[in-house]
């Protein structure tokens, strides 16, 4: 089998990208074997800049409501009373899927995505369903963040002023 496996591989000229393949071998095995690291430095600055771009993204969405008159109060996360009435009865958009228990129009990931798609370009419905999308996404990579300290040990690796540099991500 390994020798036909070589031999698609030279045929369809993938050679290169094989050989560079094979070096990621000893990592993923090193990352499978101790761990993934995290540089706490680097998270809290990752962290602080997504909690931004989320504000800014919310901020963007309440003056897209504001400029149609609509007093919006979004949710936490996934979506709310405030926000179906803004979509399907201010902006009018139509419901891309149901819930199959509730018969409720969604404002899932997948439906953000076809409404991408389907509204014309630079309309108010697509300017929002885009900064709502990116509210949506920086919230929960700022709640991964926040949740890899539960779940990470020190390394005892140390800058100068003696803080904890580095630490292992461990999963259960």
């Amino acid at each position: 089998l390994y020798k036909q496996q070589l031999r698609i591989i030279e045929k369809r000229k993938l050679w290169n990208i094989y050989e560079e393949r094979l070096k990621l071998l000893p990592i993923t095995h090193e990352i499978e074997r101790r761990g993934v690291t995290a540089n706490k430095a680097r998270l809290d600055e990752l962290k602080a800049t997504y909690i931004k771009e989320a504000a800014e993204a919310g901020e963007l969405c309440r003056k897209i409501a504001k400029s149609c008159d609509y007093d919006i109060e979004l949710p936490k996360s996934g979506s709310n009373n405030s926000l179906r009435a803004f979509v399907f009865d201010v902006l009018k958009l139509p419901a891309v899927s149901a819930s199959k228990k509730t018969g409720e129009a969604k404002l899932d990931k997948n439906c953000m995505e076809a409404y991408e798609t389907l509204l014309p370009q630079r309309s108010k419905g697509l300017m929002f369903i885009k900064a709502l999308r990116a509210k949506r996404k920086r919230d929960t990579a700022v709640s991964y963040m926040t949740s890899y300290e539960r779940y990470w040990i020190p390394l005892d690796i140390h800058n100068d002023k003696g803080e904890q540099l580095w630490f292992l991500l461990i999963h259960h």
